[in-house]
């Protein structure tokens, strides 16, 4: 591969980053994937299972790319997150997790498909995703069906998930050939699902193919066949929580609210911080603007009637600093 001729690519295409995933195929070391949209920024998108040519790409876009986003995830044995530090100089990193975008875009695609939380979903596969994916709709309160090759394991994260579980959520439960509504797929093998699950499927059923490849070419024929809607898991339905994620990289909340100082001679604490007997909690550590309390040394604030004198002095200086701070404004 021409990794120049992709940079070039890059820079006259208006590109703005790069992401670099892998997966438990071990199909290619380097294939392109459909390119992605962070905030509004175009990124150009590979699935690496080689650290050679992981380390070859991170350098040829090292200071062209804005941020390099790395899966974290390793689902081989090659280490991106070293290799990235090891060899980004000006480009920013950036940590992701493939995985659990592919959970919350199968999770946002079943319950804008699905309104009847009465349906019976199958989720074969019992990975890192499967078994994320069986959690959330169970939480959903949709009736979930557990299915993979190895049947004790298979009972054993029913027991596992079952336990963990809110008292009164629906029960998982394994699958025993019910007939299903919603039949979703995440395994890292091709062609496992053949037409012999056709017969539990009701029409007009719901099969998402979220390991991409999970369905063999008679399962396809034979579905459309029955009206039962095919598709291929699209991970942009969860972009907008890769956004979120993106921005809370960028959030103020470690510069500006969380942190601890002493303010005029008085020590203040904010953003989570159990402050120690005595200091005083305010809404933000960079330029306050309330007064939560005084900080009782376990975790709470004190009762206003058991403040003391000194403590009130010190809510006044910061009252007053943070009216003077306003009044500047």
């Amino acid at each position: 591969m021409d990794f120049l001729k992709l940079r070039e690519e890059f820079k006259t295409q208006s590109y703005d980053s790069i992401v670099l995933a892998t997966t438990s195929n071990h199909n290619s070391d380097f294939l392109r994937l459909p390119d992605k949209y962070i905030n509004g920024q175009k990124c150009m998108s590979f699935s690496i299972a080689n650290p050679t040519i992981a380390t070859e790409v991170i350098q040829t876009f090292d200071g062209t790319a804005k941020y390099i986003y790395v899966d974290v995830e390793r689902k081989q044995n090659i280490d991106f997150i070293t290799i990235a530090q090891e060899n980004i100089q000006i480009s920013r990193l950036r940590e992701m997790k493939p995985n659990d975008l592919a959970m919350e875009a199968a999770d946002i695609l079943i319950y804008k498909t699905i309104k009847d939380k009465n349906s019976n979903v199958l989720i074969v596969g019992t990975g890192n995703i499967g078994i994320k994916l069986a959690i959330r709709l169970t939480e959903r309160n949709y009736n979930v069906f557990l299915h993979g090759r190895n049947r004790e394991k298979v009972d054993n994260f029913v027991t596992m998930i079952n336990q963990m579980l809110p008292k009164y959520s629906k029960k998982i439960k394994t699958w025993n050939e019910e007939s299903i509504d919603v039949l979703c797929t995440m395994v890292s093998a091709v062609e496992v699902i053949d037409d012999s699950y056709i017969p539990y499927l009701k029409n007009d059923a719901l099969a998402i193919d979220g390991g991409i490849g999970n369905f063999s070419k008679g399962f396809i024929k034979n579905a459309h066949l029955k009206d039962i809607n095919v598709l291929r898991l699209d991970v942009r339905i969860s972009n907008d929580l890769l956004n979120g994620i993106d921005q809370s990289y960028n959030s103020n909340f470690f510069t500006d609210i969380k942190g601890e100082k002493d303010f005029n001679g008085i020590h203040i604490v904010s953003g989570g911080i159990i402050g120690k007997e005595g200091d005083v909690i305010v809404d933000r550590i960079h330029i306050p603007k309330r007064v939560i309390g005084i900080a009782n040394g376990i975790g709470g604030v004190k009762p206003v009637d058991t403040i003391s004198d000194k403590e009130k002095e010190q809510i006044n200086i910061i009252n007053e600093e943070i009216r003077k701070e306003a009044d500047r404004k």
